[in-house]
């Protein structure tokens, strides 16, 4: 429940972003690691269903119909998809010996 809350926080407050910002976001997302780093199967857990869930938006604005693509191609060009996707990688690389995570390379660059 605490992971959860912390990454969706996160994810609420980088909705919008601007130089004014740009140091809360980048001091929360450093948070996010580190809290996550504590315990790495859990981070995993959370990790692989919310790389999934960009995932399943990414494919869903490619797939999108015309009426439908205006807001489906909002999603993925929006500051918190894109936050959300730095937040993993930078999760990811912060621990790259952890066996745990390193399933969840592939599908993050896939992304």
């Amino acid at each position: 429940g605490c992971y959860k809350g912390l990454y969706l926080t996160f994810v609420r407050h980088c909705k919008f972003s601007n130089l004014n910002v740009a140091d809360a976001q980048n001091f929360m997302a450093q948070c996010v690691v580190e809290l996550f780093g504590l315990d790495l199967s859990v981070a995993y857990e959370h990790a692989f269903v919310y790389i999934r869930q960009l995932a399943i938006q990414l494919r869903s604005a490619l797939n999108a119909t015309q009426n439908k693509s205006q807001d489906a191609h909002q999603v993925i060009s929006s500051w918190q998809y894109v936050s959300a996707l730095k937040l993993w990688a930078r999760m990811l690389s912060a621990y790259p010996g952890a066996q745990q995570l390193q399933p969840l390379v592939y599908p993050l660059v896939q992304v």
